[in-house]
Parts: C-alpha cells; structure tokens; sequence
C-alpha cells in the first residue's frame, strides 16, 4: 500500500494550490495528517489483533466518502473558536474532504491488498470494494517514481507559480546547531 509519506504529500500538493498564503502552513500540516488518518482502522495490526472490525475493516469506513466528509466536518467545526479563520473554513473543510478521500483513490492504485482489502468508498451505506484495474504502484520503488517525486515536483512549480519561498537550509545555523554553538556571540 502506498506508506503515509505518499498521502501525506498528496495533501501538501493540493493544499499548496487551495490554502490562502496567510494559513498555508495550518493547511498543510492538518491536511497531511487527515491523509494518513484512515490508516487507523489498521492500528490493531501493531499489536497483532487485527483490524478495527467496528469501523468496516482496513479500508472500510475511515477510506469511504462518508468518513472523509465527516472528518471535514469536524475540522471545520474545531476552527470556529479562531477569528484567524474566518472566511476560510468552507475552503478548509473541503480541502480536508479531498485530501481524506484522495487516501482511498490513491490506495486502489496499489497491488498490494487490491483483491484482499479493496476500499469501501460507500461505506456505511455499503461495504462493496472498489480497486483500479490497473496497480501500478507495487513497492517501494514505484511509490518513489510514480507517487512521491512526482508530487514533490508538482508542488514545487506551484509554489514557484504563487511565488511562495521555498523552504531554503541556511549552512551557518546547521553548522552552529550541531556544533552546539551560540549564534549571537
């Protein structure tokens, strides 16, 4: 299956395209995480019980459609206490929507669970899995050429075209940290 940097890094390309400059940042964080989010239905794996039966199995309700709007609207409801967002929660909210589900479209590319653990985009309403006819990504390699520079790429030439700066290593300060030094001296 893709691994959580691949729909993380589909959250921070279209986030980097819809976020208004001033919250970038709160989008792509939020939206990164709401991309890996539906992988928790597979939490019990990492103490050998399984999938959360209770929420449709892996890729069952967390990859549907209904669990992605849900989620954003959960989002959306947790900035009303913040002026900061005023005029941008409608947006926030169905960037959220998108990034969520685009977990589970990314996940029918995959071979890996295709015939075993199809997505659920129906779910609760019905548990029939959807897969692509094609899996082109089939490991690590390919998740790399086909999924993660690719989008790196993409976000990189949207941030160029909204002429937002990018993230930029300043050597001195590198240096200074890891040799434990102070700055101001």
């Amino acid at each position: 299956m893709p691994s959580s940097l691949s729909h993380a890094m589909m959250a921070v390309a279209a986030g980097s395209a819809v976020a208004p400059r001033p919250l970038l940042r709160p989008f792509l964080i939020i939206g990164a995480v709401c991309a890996v989010l539906p992988d928790v239905d597979a939490f019990g794996r990492l103490y050998g019980a399984g999938d959360i039966a209770a929420l449709g199995g892996h890729r069952g309700f967390t990859h549907s459609i209904a669990g992605a709007m849900s989620l954003g609207l959960v989002v959306a409801v947790a900035t009303l206490p913040s002026a900061r967002w005023a005029g941008h929660r409608l947006r926030f909210g169905l960037f959220v929507v998108l990034a969520t589900a685009a977990h589970g479209l990314l996940d029918t590319f995959t071979s890996i669970g295709a015939t075993t653990s199809p997505v659920q985009f129906f779910n609760p309403f019905s548990t029939r899995g959807y897969t692509a006819p094609w899996h082109p990504i089939d490991g690590p390699f390919s998740e790399l050429f086909l999924v993660l520079l690719p989008l790196i790429v993409l976000t990189r030439a949207i941030w160029y075209r909204r002429g937002i700066p990018w993230p930029r290593r300043d050597a001195d300060a590198i240096r200074l940290a890891l040799s434990g030094g102070d700055r101001r001296s």
